[in-house]
């Protein structure tokens, strides 16, 4: 295993659990302001609202898929 990666899991056990739930929290939130930046770079034009339509239709997307 990548030594990086066992010290991640090794941190992570550590947590407690809200503090695991905190993590995965702000994961999802740095993911979906990566995904707005892509569509805002994709679309130049388009205004703040039709980006953030874009995506919750993306999300709406994303959890269909499940």
């Amino acid at each position: 295993m990548d030594p990086f990666r066992k010290d991640d899991i090794d941190r992570a056990k550590r947590l407690r659990p809200e503090e695991r739930l905190q993590a995965a929290l702000d994961a999802v939130n740095t993911g979906v302001r990566i995904r707005w930046a892509a569509l805002r770079a994709k679309f130049p034009a388009a205004s703040d609202e039709d980006i953030d339509a874009a995506l919750r239709e993306w999300l709406k997307h994303e959890r269909a898929d499940d």
